[in-house]
């Protein structure tokens, strides 16, 4: 029953703002892994100085995003409520299409912040491999 629900309120949100909350919830496992690395390497110092400092501000980035990305779920969950209680009471849901649309070119700033973690992260996994390379030769 509430998986029917949230279907048709993601197909409301499809069909009205060509939004699915999807979008939004991939990026929770990304961060949760880019994390995870960031800890785990920022966790061995034994890299050069200048890698040990970009490994600490990709790790505040990742904090940055990951609030960030709560923000953005708490908001888009006040929209899927919106939505429910509207269907509930058989009424047309209250949603401001200029705040929604606000929210959705937040998601894709959001999407366009995650895609440059991503080359951060790969940039500091190549210069570990580098580093390593060079004190092994």
């Amino acid at each position: 029953m509430v998986m029917e629900k949230d279907e048709k309120v993601d197909a409301e949100l499809a069909k009205r703002f060509d939004y699915l909350p999807l979008r939004l919830k991939r990026f929770e496992a990304f961060l949760q892994t880019v994390k995870e690395f960031a800890q785990y390497v920022g966790s061995n110092q034994y890299y050069s100085d200048g890698l040990n400092k970009k490994i600490l501000l990709l790790n505040i980035e990742v904090d940055e995003m990951l609030l960030d990305y709560e923000e953005l779920t708490m908001r888009q969950d006040a929209f899927k409520e919106e939505l429910q209680k509207a269907a509930i009471t058989k009424r047309k849901a209250k949603i401001n299409e200029k705040e929604f649309a606000g929210f959705k070119n937040e998601v894709k700033a959001f999407e366009e912040k995650a895609s440059a973690l991503h080359g951060k992260a790969s940039a500091v996994i190549r210069q570990i491999k580098e580093e390593c390379k060079t004190k092994n030769a």
